[in-house]
């Protein structure tokens, strides 16, 4: 029987043959650019390009995998400081045009229940705000008008957009039939409801992360909270809506490497993501004890004079 041929998963333009029964494909040089972005972002003082990286929808990452494989070093560093202030100026713009309900989590699941995607990306995607009132995070539900369409792209521009028209590859003749991709290996329907039991655990870890963050800003813990912990919680939610792209992508396409899920699910979710929450959690708790200061210890009751010793 012939190995099945897969489109890279990254690109999703180069097709080849997965490493093993089951595997996604991934190109060469997608590997490669991968590699050298995870190295960049986890360098010191790239959370604002490491937090751009995530805010990408999946057609402009499917459109930077495909287009920029020349990049390294200087170069790849300086795209993503571009990208870093676009997503910036972009937020800004939507904050004050933009329309929409804030919604804590539980709701946000509720109202999104039959559009896993669509949550996902909001997540992703949207801004946070902590109710101390509440003391729960609550997350921005946005309604959009062309106004608001028309102000973002006027916001972006064209030097500053990650997929430029000059590097778009060429696309085959018209009338030429292209050749459809062969699936690399099908999901069934009892690995689709464990991924959709992932997808809920993986956003719920994304949501405890971002709560916790926003907490440590609102009671200005920062001080008081060990340094390459909070460093070290972007890039672990990062890897983590990695994860949550690549599964919601097979679970529409009913096609992926069920395997490699179960292990990123396993070491990135269940392992860092959870032990960063647990870490977090317990240097919070600490943190507001410290803040406040040393309590003064309770009186105890004099004893009355001629009681009995």
């Amino acid at each position: 029987m012939a190995a099945a041929i897969a489109k890279c998963v990254e690109c999703n333009e180069v097709e080849g043959v997965p490493q093993g029964a089951g595997r996604a494909f991934r190109c060469k040089d997608c590997n490669a650019l991968k590699s050298r972005i995870r190295r960049l972002l986890e360098k010191p003082g790239m959370s604002n390009q490491a937090l751009a990286y995530q805010a990408m929808t999946k057609e402009e990452r499917v459109a930077f995998y495909r287009d920029e494989h020349a990049l390294m070093g200087d170069s790849l560093a300086a795209k993503f400081e571009t990208l870093s202030k676009t997503t910036t100026k972009t937020a800004e713009t939507m904050s004050f045009k933009g329309t929409g309900d804030w919604l804590d989590s539980p709701d946000l699941k509720t109202k999104y229940a039959k559009k896993p995607s669509q949550l996902a990306a909001i997540l992703r995607n949207t801004r946070t705000v902590y109710d101390n009132m509440r003391e729960v995070t609550l997350y921005e539900d946005m309604s959009y008008s062309s106004g608001v369409g028309n102000e973002q792209e006027k916001a972006e521009s064209k030097e500053s957009k990650i997929t430029q028209e000059g590097k778009l590859k060429a696309r085959k003749e018209e009338g030429k039939a292209a050749k459809p991709p062969k699936v690399a290996g099908a999901i069934s329907d009892s690995e689709a409801k464990s991924l959709q039991q992932y997808i809920s655990d993986a956003q719920d870890i994304v949501i405890e992360l971002a709560a916790i963050i926003e907490e440590i800003r609102n009671a200005e813990l920062q001080d008081f909270v060990i340094a390459a912990s909070l460093k070290e919680a972007p890039l672990v939610a990062l890897k983590i809506k990695e994860f949550l792209a690549m599964a919601e992508g097979s679970l529409e396409s009913k096609a992926g490497d069920f395997k490699e899920l179960k292990h990123l699910m396993d070491t990135t979710v269940k392992g860092s993501g959870k032990s960063c929450v647990k870490s977090l959690k317990s240097q919070v708790k600490s943190a507001h004890s410290l803040k406040q200061g040393p309590q003064p210890k309770a009186q105890g009751k004099k004893r009355k004079a001629g009681a009995s010793a």
